[in-house]
């Protein structure tokens, strides 16, 4: 009998402890879905992310439409850029920018836009990384591109590397480096050999206001695959 209630009391022993992985993976899965849902851009030169995830991590997020929200608060950009200039951050505290695949890159300048007034000169802009399959119940950190939003005219030389993402209703998008026609589907090849050409360290990218993100997003994660800063210009903002 009392070997009978020893094997019962083991056997509600891993129950319970079974149970409570249970709730802890969900109460993480729970806080890693909230805010607002985004088609997140896949790219490939991502890096990872972890402080994304933080309770009190500053997350704008621009969704489809062009609508901006901190957190899952929809603010305008006005009210957004008050926000960030009332609220005080830590130092090493980083801007995080959720942008959907889809949505107006005119959208998330705004968003950019107040993160120069808010004094974050080099905020990360989250995406999806395209990687080998993650086992079922394993968490994997947020990915982003770091860029740079604080790129002035004056600050270019004569061996600058720009590159500019142009299209309207009539064309399809394009994109040329240093005023010279490159083909999507090597954007990334062509990037690289100008950048070691130039010897550059950082990549200025301009974009007419048709763009989404994502051909955005194509650009930057080109450069990363580079190892040049992106540098969002202000002529572009």
């Amino acid at each position: 009998m009392k070997y009978l209630r020893y094997v019962c009391l083991i056997a509600f022993g891993w129950a319970l402890l079974n149970a409570l992985d249970v709730a802890v993976l969900r109460a993480r899965a729970q806080a890693l879905q909230r805010g607002i849902s985004v088609e997140l851009v896949a790219t490939q030169h991502a890096t990872s992310m972890p402080a994304a995830d933080d309770s009190n991590a500053w997350v704008v997020t621009v969704d489809n439409t062009g609508r901006l929200y901190l957190g899952t608060d929809p603010m305008t950009p006005g009210e957004l850029q008050q926000w960030m200039i009332e609220h005080p951050r830590r130092r090493e505290q980083n801007l995080y920018i959720k942008a959907d695949a889809r949505a107006p890159y005119a959208s998330v300048e705004k968003a950019l836009d107040a993160a120069r007034a808010a004094e974050f000169s080099e905020p990360v802009l989250l995406v999806m990384q395209q990687e080998s399959a993650v086992k079922p119940g394993v968490l994997v950190s947020p990915k982003g591109l770091e860029v740079t939003i604080d790129g002035r005219n004056q600050n270019r030389d004569t061996q600058a590397v720009v590159v500019k993402i142009s299209g309207s209703a009539q064309k399809p998008t394009s994109v040329t480096i240093n005023h010279e026609a490159v083909s999507w589907d090597l954007l990334e090849d062509r990037l690289r050999k100008s950048v070691e050409h130039e010897n550059a360290k950082s990549v200025f990218v301009e974009a007419d206001a048709p763009t989404t993100f994502a051909q955005v997003a194509r650009v930057i994660d080109a450069c990363s695959a580079a190892k040049a800063k992106a540098v969002l210009s202000q002529a572009t903002l």
